[in-house]
């Protein structure tokens, strides 16, 4: 291998651990700067966004690697991306334009770690013209075999299904409040489901069977269907009972909102629902319920702010996974010091010492910042992913 080919793996490497941050600032630009995707609300349809652009990036960084090799075809995280935007009815030229908005937020990064890498002054330009004609060459490319994916895609989801999720997008964006086409009451109480996964679909309809409510069920993209279980009497506390001791099939996951009344019940349920998705395919459960998840739903409406709160909150520990897996089980036995030894075995005094050198890297009694260092916490284990080999 040669000098300058290590070089551009090592500038590639680096740029694939830039990776996490990159992919939600680009959602959020593009969602900040695009009319039409300004007022999408659903969660589940964000953090599908986000994990596209982290692989369509992780995607560049191994072409560049691979002699600055251009794809032939459409590399599978652009392919989803055609789909899930053609399913939705995003337009082409929301599209592309979220893509020209990727392409400028990863090039600052491309530039960042060009300058923080270890390299003479002729090297460094050097390095930087070839990835400079690549970035631009690549994307320019991904654009072109995108537009071909998402015209075919376009063609392919016409039909009487994708017509029943524009109705109910009209619905969910406060363009309708009649549900009758649907052949589902807006006036109802309703509860809210998303479900994934195989076995989903029959799941959510023995679930409102079960719970003797009329369902209303589409599918919004790919495997992952919206669903409303409604009826003219409240839920229950023993119908709610049921639903959170209800078992879908293995590999199936069902993400429940809270119930509420009439078309703001219908929306507010609906956004619960896909707010528990985001938990659920970080913390994977077959049943993952609003009610149950409510505080780390509301802290990751915006994931860098909430890394960014975690991060501050847990500087003190350096990563010190022993002390923070100790206070995590510490916070959820009750402040128990035997049972958090038992838990961990290992021995109370163990725990004591632990806690007693949380205390003073914070400076404070753990009591007077435990809601902010359990949320911590909680996020850090949510958002932490294995280290890219």
């Amino acid at each position: 291998m040669s000098a300058f080919t290590e070089t551009l793996e090592t500038v590639s490497s680096e740029f694939e651990r830039r990776v996490d941050e990159l992919a939600p600032m680009i959602a959020a630009r593009s969602r900040e700067e695009i009319r039409e995707l300004r007022d999408f609300e659903a969660p589940e349809f964000w953090e599908a966004v986000r994990e596209i652009t982290r692989g369509s990036r992780l995607a560049q960084a191994d072409h560049l690697r691979r002699r600055h090799e251009l794809p032939s075809e459409c590399p599978p995280p652009d392919a989803h991306a055609a789909l899930l935007a053609a399913r939705t009815r995003v337009s082409l030229p929301a599209c592309l334009k979220s893509y020209r908005i990727g392409h400028a937020v990863a090039w600052d990064a491309w530039l960042d770690v060009i300058e923080a890498a270890d390299l003479t002054e002729a090297s460094r330009r050097s390095c930087l013209r070839i990835v400079s004609r690549f970035v631009d060459a690549y994307d320019d490319r991904l654009m072109e075999l995108f537009t071909r994916e998402y015209e075919a895609a376009s063609v392919q989801e016409r039909g009487g299904e994708q017509g029943r999720l524009a109705l109910v997008r009209e619905l969910l964006e406060g363009a309708s409040d009649d549900g009758e086409q649907l052949g589902y009451d807006l006036e109802a109480e309703h509860l809210a489901v998303i479900a994934r996964g195989p076995g989903s679909v029959a799941a959510v309809r023995v679930l409102a069977a079960t719970l003797d409510r009329r369902l209303l069920l589409v599918q919004a993209f790919e495997d992952l269907h919206w669903g409303w279980l409604g009826g003219r009497s409240p839920f229950t506390l023993d119908a709610l009972e049921e639903v959170a001791h209800f078992q879908p099939p293995p590999g199936c996951v069902l993400c429940i909102g809270d119930p509420g009344p009439g078309p703001q019940g219908f929306r507010r349920s609906h956004r619960q629902a896909g707010e528990a998705y985001l938990i659920a395919v970080r913390r994977p459960r077959a049943m993952t319920l609003y009610t149950d998840v409510a505080l780390e739903a509301l802290a990751l409406r915006d994931v860098g702010l909430a890394q960014d709160f975690a991060d501050s909150r847990l500087r003190p520990f350096e990563g010190d996974r022993k002390l923070l897996d100790t206070l995590r089980c510490y916070f959820a036995s009750s402040q128990n010091t035997s049972a958090t030894a038992a838990a961990l075995g290992v021995h109370e005094q163990t725990v004591a010492r632990r806690i007693k050198t949380a205390e003073e890297r914070i400076g404070n009694p753990l009591n007077n910042r435990r809601a902010e260092l359990e949320l911590a916490l909680r996020i850090e284990q949510l958002l932490r992913r294995p280290e890219h080999t």
